[in-house]
């Protein structure tokens, strides 16, 4: 039996074997795709494990700082009532020293002016008899004084001598009502 030849008889392309070398590319090339999604999937549980890890760090620290800052917010509140009372004493020790220094500049400023009014010769006359004016009136006033001191010094050698018994509290005194006793001549 013969084979009957094909018109045409040339070069043919078998496709099988490009098929074949495709099919096993293909299937390479899903295999290294299964194995990267795989090793992608491990890599992301592993990342995620450890960004979960960093979270619970960082939420521990951010827990122990909020502690802290909870802890300075209670000093600061239990101080305050003291810093509040040293404050109004500052304040009170201010205003007193304002006070105390315009008072100063007053009486300098009085000061300053008395000063130009001593060396004012007609001020200086007119003090001068006004100081003598009132050393005549001093003077008077004082000799009154001497004559009502003498009128009552005279007055007290005519009375009779009074005695008085006043209780004191002493230091080692008892509580008891004391007996008084009076000694006359008759």
């Amino acid at each position: 039996m013969k084979r009957k030849r094909l018109a045409g008889t040339g070069l043919t392309v078998s496709l099988f074997p490009f098929l074949a070398v495709l099919v096993c590319t293909m299937g390479v090339l899903i295999v290294l795709l299964v194995l990267v999604v795989r090793s992608s999937e491990v890599h992301a549980a592993s990342a995620r494990r450890e960004q979960a890890q960093q979270l619970a760090d960082r939420r521990e620290s951010l827990l122990d700082d909020l502690d802290l800052e909870e802890f300075r917010i209670r000093e600061i509140e239990a101080m305050r009532p003291d810093l509040r009372q040293r404050l109004a004493e500052q304040r009170a020790r201010r205003s007193h020293l304002e006070d105390e220094m315009r008072e100063l500049r007053d009486h300098a400023a009085a000061l300053a002016n008395q000063w130009e009014s001593l060396n004012d010769p007609q001020t200086v006359v007119e003090s001068r008899e006004k100081v003598a004016d009132e050393i005549r009136s001093l003077e008077a006033e004082l000799e009154n004084e001497k004559i009502e001191m003498a009128r009552l010094r005279g007055k007290a050698a005519d009375e009779a001598l009074l005695y008085s018994i006043i209780p004191t509290q002493a230091p080692g005194a008892t509580a008891r009502r004391p007996i008084y006793v009076e000694c006359r001549p008759d």
